[in-house]
């Protein structure tokens, strides 16, 4: 995530709710401000980690607002959403929850691969079976991982 963009006291023009489902459940909230033509949203990890009752309750169309976004590719993205200096957003969350999940990628990615290099290690067939200690190498480190992490 690269440096945030502060727009202050824009007006909240439209809200949109958008979700999907099938093989992939997609969920994100579209936003539009008076003056700006571009759409802002919250989606991913960050719609996770965002307050829905609380928005619902005290967010209104018209509202005077403030938010800190990024632009990433076509998609300006929020991560801040303030009304009356209260943060819709919980960015502190999302982002230990997105450390976490690169943590997790990281070290089983290092695990797979070193369980292949000693495969290949071998002149001849090993007897014992490989994959066998692949899953349950993985099942012990997932398992030693969660009481850590």
């Amino acid at each position: 995530m690269s440096e945030l963009t502060a727009l202050d006291n824009v007006v909240l023009r439209s809200i949109l709710y958008r979700s999907s489902s099938g093989k992939v459940n997609y969920q994100e909230i579209r936003f539009h401000f008076k003056g700006k033509d571009n759409v802002f949203i919250v989606n991913g990890t960050d719609y996770q980690y965002f307050d829905h009752e609380d928005f619902r309750k005290e967010v209104s169309i018209g509202d005077t607002l403030s938010v800190m976004y990024d632009k990433t590719f076509f998609k300006y993205k929020i991560y801040a959403f303030f009304k009356n200096g209260r943060d819709y957003c919980d960015l502190q969350k999302a982002n230990l929850h997105r450390d976490k999940n690169d943590l997790w990628i990281r070290i089983l990615a290092g695990f797979g691969l070193m369980v292949c290099l000693i495969t290949l290690s071998f002149k001849k067939e090993p007897l014992l079976n490989m994959g066998l200690i692949l899953f349950l190498g993985l099942v012990l480190l997932a398992y030693v991982l969660s009481q850590y992490l």
